[in-house]
């Protein structure tokens, strides 16, 4: 039956309320779980509209139930009751997706003889009983002015209004109101949007996991555009713009990106069930097969979408404001700053008119290499410029040219926003918004790869920084050519490291750079993962391990520039990728690394240590410690410990032991992720602790024996906590040294294949590593299984990518461990 009618007789049977509400919900149940089908048929735009529409003709049913409910059948004409119902924002755009806000207003003018409030309050308790999903504002005519000054928020939401319903007389007057809201104080307004815009970017940026809405190039950035334009020109929609604001080359191209946007906010909210902006890898597969893509074609397509829409955004953001934000009085000091021509540097900006005629495109490499050596930001009408010049070749030596300035980052990020990336740099083009699933990676391939650069301008490990520094002009030129392609073959078939390898060697041949350095570029991208990988897998202290990774890297140069490419690319993964903690491990490998290039014989466990306790001892430090201290440092058995940490660190450790006097003690450290260190002359329920904590993801851990029957421990996490968490730490803590406690851990689910166990990895330690799925309780099962068995393990790295955990654990040889293998697999292992 027809809602309209179910209605009528409903009312005709003095139904309550919550019948009628009960019967429009249940119709708007079904129209929603009728959606999936619908989207099937009709997307983006087309989607929106019809979606609006629905909502609007059940709004325009409630208005009418509450006329009739309130007057029976001596309904007032529609026209004659001061009420009219307005839609907002994305509502009155007709853009409403799915889980949306309903925005509303309800403007009314008070009448005697009226009594429009119980009304008001009808439309509104049967709307949110039907189960829509209201943000209303209710209004008096008089009000509407004073409303918008009081926020800017609502004067955006009053200037996009549209009509729904109730009386078209009071929405002529509400129309002369929203005039006079539109020409009030625009200046401030603008102001406002711009700022509103840049905290939105900073709140939403851009990465593999993007904010449809908000994040830059979102369609956000639309309205942005809209709501501006609309003050300064009082425009209904974008395309109004046309032809003399933006050309229709471009404003097609704005609007098929726009389109592609709807239609992934469209089947992200299906997917989810909920508003869901966020474009989050858990829902990539289904919202692909919404829209008939695969999985790398649907991201490829956003990041392709976002950019666009971002830099036509902000070009003509730029263009439609100039009159009303720019003062002719400065206009003498931005002309006093031109450095070629076209080209002016002004605040660090490097900006062109908005005029400009169009250039070849060499006309702007050739003005960033006449560019002093210093930081720019290349701002949207460079760009704009740079995105319409003519697409030729450049030469080899004015590419090769590029790398030589200490500088470039800002300028490859202008040349990908101007989409002329690939055109100067063709191998760059099978990467171009190719998306990373790896969960590791915070950015395609294409950003992550130009941020390398970045990474080496502004180095922030002095051990880095001293090395690069250290390099000729030749060498920092081949080091910035290799950070930038070093995943150029990602994206085929083949290993990615391999044809890399490949294609950046011809490249870097085609340049021009010496047969020595085309080799060394050659190495450096076969093994760009190698020493990160080394460093965070395996045994560092190992001499097969390092000789193994010295073999491939073949010259002590090539170990060099790779420790700062390490450097690079695991620092332009994401903010605090590169912390102190792979930095100390990366350092050190490169150390023993460099030790052994220039010491090609095999240094025996025993020569180290006692290279070690060499350096001990002229440490002043150690000097001014007693006797008694001092001996009991040097009988410390462990020779992990000696190779692990450094003179200070060794003493501070047997400083506090030395000092114990009750049976445990520790410290926790909440500068930046988490560390726990303890020592303990009782027995420590680890495994109890360790689950105890399955919400923190341990990256590190060691154990040592150290004298007196007290070990130390020390358990370094990835995340940060709050200060307000440490007293929970503290008793955690503290109910760990009762062995007698126990806590149900899932099982680990590991198979056996996935166990790998060496008990002649050296003299002093047996190796375990695992390779398997990632749960939070594996750490915590496998230390349980320890504890059971008195296996005392010395070290332990933990590494999760793409939900695989990587651990590798150092176990000593008390013959416990290598006695009860089977019993350790056994435990540990599902059947399989």
């Amino acid at each position: 039956m027809n809602l309209n009618l179910k209605i009528e007789e409903l009312i005709s049977k003095n139904s309550s309320d919550f019948e009628v509400s009960k019967a429009i919900k249940d119709e708007i149940k079904t129209y929603t779980n009728s959606l999936n089908s619908i989207f099937e048929k009709n997307q983006g735009k087309s989607f929106l509209v019809k979606h609006t529409r629905s909502i609007d003709a059940y709004i325009k049913i409630i208005f009418k139930y509450a006329l009739r409910k309130h007057f029976g059948e001596y309904q007032p004409l529609v026209n004659t009751l001061p009420i009219t119902i307005v839609s907002l924002g994305s509502y009155a755009r007709e853009q409403l997706s799915v889980y949306s806000d309903i925005d509303l207003m309800i403007v009314y003018y008070e009448v005697e003889g009226y009594n429009l409030q119980p009304i008001i309050e009808t439309i509104l308790q049967i709307a949110w009983d039907s189960g829509l999903k209201l943000g209303h504002r209710v209004h008096k005519l008089e009000d509407l002015y004073h409303a918008s000054l009081s926020d800017q928020t609502i004067k955006t939401a009053l200037i996009e209004s549209r009509y729904l319903c109730g009386s078209k007389y009071l929405w002529m007057y509400t129309e002369l109101e929203l005039a006079k809201i539109r020409k009030d104080a625009p200046k401030k307004f603008i102001l406002e949007k711009i700022e509103e815009r840049k905290g939105r970017l900073k709140k939403h940026p851009f990465n593999m996991q993007p904010n449809i809405k908000e994040s830059a190039g979102g369609l956000r950035d639309l309205n942005t555009l809209y709501w501006i334009s609309n003050i300064l020109y009082n425009i209904q929609k974008v395309k109004d713009l046309t032809p003399n604001i933006i050309s229709e080359h471009d404003y097609a191209g704005l609007m098929h990106s726009i389109e592609f946007l709807y239609r992934v906010r469209v089947a992200l909210h299906l997917s989810a069930n909920k508003k869901q902006d966020k474009l989050i890898f858990h829902f990539v597969p289904d919202v692909a097969t919404k829209l008939r893509l695969t999985q790398r074609r649907l991201m490829e397509k956003t990041f392709e979408s976002m950019l666009k829409i971002e830099t036509i955004c902000e070009y003509l953001i730029k263009k439609v404001t100039r009159s009303i934000l720019y003062e002719k009085k400065n206009f003498s000091k931005i002309r006093k700053s031109r450095v070629s021509k076209n080209s002016y540097i002004h605040d660090g900006l490097v900006c062109t008119p908005l005029n400009t005629q169009r250039e070849k495109l060499e006309y702007f490499i050739d003005g960033f290499l006449e560019l002093p050596d210093a930081s720019y930001f290349f701002e949207t009408t460079y760009i704009h410029a740079m995105g319409k010049a003519e697409k030729r070749a450049i030469t080899n030596k004015k590419i090769k040219t590029l790398f030589y300035k200490t500088y470039l980052y800002s300028f490859l990020i202008a040349l990908y926003k101007s989409k002329k990336l690939g055109t100067v740099f063709p191998i760059m083009n099978k990467v171009a918004h190719l998306p990373q699933f790896d969960g590791y990676h915070k950015y395609p391939v294409d950003i992550h790869s130009i941020r390398t650069l970045l990474a080496l301008e502004d180095i922030n490990d002095n051990n880095v920084e001293k090395l690069f520094k250290s390099f000729d002009d030749d060498e920092r030129a081949l080091l910035r050519v290799v950070a930038f392609l070093h995943d150029s073959g990602k994206g085929r078939k083949k290993e990615h490291s391999q044809l890399g390898a490949v294609l950046v060697k011809t490249f870097v041949k085609s340049l021009g750079f010496s047969p020595k350095h085309v080799s060394y570029a050659h190495t450096l991208v076969l093994y760009h993962t190698l020493m990160s990988n080394i460093a965070s897998r395996e045994d560092i202290y190992s001499e097969k391990v390092i000789f193994s990774f010295i073999s491939k890297l073949e010259d002590k140069k090539i170990l060099e520039l790779l420790f700062v490419l390490t450097y690079a690319d695991i620092e332009s993964v994401a903010k605090g990728a590169y912390s102190s903690f792979n930095a100390r491990l990366l350092n050190e490998l490169f150390i023993i690394a460099n030790d052994a290039f220039n010491n090609k014989k095999r240094i025996t466990e025993a020569q180290k240590r006692t290279k070690k306790e060499k350096l001990l001892k002229k440490s002043k430090q150690f000097s001014e410690t007693n006797r008694v201290l001092q001996k009991k440092i040097l009988s410390i058995e462990s020779n992990l410990l000696y190779f692990k940490y450094t003179p200070q660190e060794i003493i501070k450790i047997s400083a506090w032991v030395h000092s114990l006097n009750k049976p445990f003690d520790y410290t926790i450290s909440t500068d930046g992720p988490l560390v726990i260190e303890l020592i303990r002359k009782e027995d420590l329920n680890l495994g109890f602790l360790l689950a105890k904590l399955t919400n923190l993801s341990v990256q590190s851990m060691d154990i040592f024996k150290i004298f007196n029957g007290v070990k130390y421990f020390r358990v370094e996490f990835l995340e940060s906590v709050e200060r307000d968490d440490l007293l929970f730490i503290e008793k955690i803590i503290n109910n760990s040294f009762d062995m007698e406690k126990k806590i149900k851990l899932p099982s680990s689910e590991m198979l056996k294949s996935e166990i790998n166990i060496k008990c002649n990895h050296s003299n002093t330690y047996a190796r375990m590593s695992v390779l398997t799925k990632d749960n939070s309780a594996l750490l915590a099962n496998i230390m349980s299984t320890f504890d059971d068995i008195g296996i005392d393990i010395a070290s332990a790295k933990i590494q999760t990518i793409k939900n695989r955990a990587r651990n590798l654990f150092l176990i000593e040889k008390n013959g416990k461990f290598c006695n009860n293998q089977e019993e350790v697999i056994k435990k540990l292992t599902t059947k399989g």
